[in-house]
């Protein structure tokens, strides 16, 4: 039993390092440039600076070590995009304590003078009559 693990283990060793050998290339390398990989048509820019110095490393290493030709200039439609859209949050509703301190130093509203009437010119009322002049014509004014 113990020689036939030991065999098994000796075959696949050979065989993961049958890869190694002289002379082999490996697929996904052709002449040195990478064909899993490919250049940025433009050139990148970054949100942050980090971003950025990723970037920029990244591009530098791929011109080095996959000859990637040079990024072109960015073209000026992507800049011209318009911002991305600013995402408000509802404000939060005061507790109650801090409502009752706003309704109770918010300002009164002034009162309204009631509107101007011109004055109503009432004329005096007669003279009291005689009482003599009532008793000999009654009702008569």
């Amino acid at each position: 039993m113990l020689m036939i693990f030991r065999a098994s283990l000796f075959a696949f060793a050979a065989l993961a390092l049958a890869g190694c050998g002289p002379g082999t290339q490996l697929g996904s390398i052709a002449g040195g440039e990478s064909k899993v990989f490919t250049p940025p048509p433009h050139v990148i820019l970054g949100k942050t600076q980090k971003d950025q110095d990723w970037i920029d490393e990244t591009i530098v290493v791929g011109v080095a070590a996959f000859n990637w030709p040079l990024p072109q200039p960015r073209p000026a439609s992507l800049d011209n995009a318009p911002p991305p859209r600013r995402i408000v949050k509802p404000q939060k509703k005061p507790g109650i304590f801090k409502r009752i301190k706003i309704k109770l130093t918010r300002e009164k509203p002034a009162e309204i003078a009631p509107p101007a009437v011109a004055p109503v010119i009432v004329p005096p009322p007669p003279p009291p009559r005689d009482p003599v002049d009532e008793l000999l014509s009654p009702g008569n004014k």
